[in-house]
């Protein structure tokens, strides 16, 4: 498990007091409102910047950082990622589960079956949606319920329902017929 999660990238300077835009990588951008301060990777070393003001605008975060008082400042801060440890994150997911934790997890029905490796969750709106790898190509399943039974972060593994696989999930592309002889 990583220490440090990544919270948001930033994307440009705003105006000319050292404000920058940020695209947040949290389900709640109004998280970064609470933050006394965040870190920025420098090497393999995480540099902690108190956070003076953020505020949500727009779906995108507008943040203001001690030590980044003007636009040259900030610009050099561009498409930098924006971290929280582990002791400061909030947990959105009701069971307390990160996505950069699931990253990697074996994936397999309810049998033993196994389906894939989750690759990414994507979030598109109502509901995550989990990327998996296998071996026949890329596979979306949406992260309800009724489809994803249990999510064990400690033995790396991810359960779906067999049965709703074939109901709802999509795949990238639709396999090949068997080549007739």
């Amino acid at each position: 498990m990583h220490e440090y999660l990544e919270i948001g990238k930033i994307l440009k300077p705003q105006g000319l007091l050292g404000e920058m835009k940020v695209q947040p990588a949290t389900d709640d951008p109004r998280r970064f409102a609470a933050l006394d301060f965040v870190y920025i990777k420098r090497g393999e070393v995480y540099k902690p910047i108190r956070v003076i003001e953020a505020d949500v605008r727009g779906g995108l975060v507008f943040i203001r950082l001690e030590g980044i008082g003007d636009r040259a400042a900030a610009e050099k801060l561009r498409g930098e990622w924006l971290h929280i440890d582990r002791g400061h994150a909030v947990k959105g997911d009701p069971d307390g589960v990160f996505i950069a934790d699931m990253i990697g997890c074996a994936v397999e029905d309810e049998r033993g079956n196994p389906v894939g490796t989750l690759r990414d969750v994507l979030q598109p709106g109502a509901n995550d949606v989990y990327e998996i790898e296998t071996p026949r190509g890329l596979l979306w399943v949406p992260a309800l319920k009724s489809v994803v039974m249990d999510i064990d972060i400690d033995a790396r593994l991810i359960t779906v329902s067999a049965a709703r696989l074939p109901e709802c999930a999509v795949w990238e592309r639709e396999p090949l017929p068997p080549p007739s002889i």
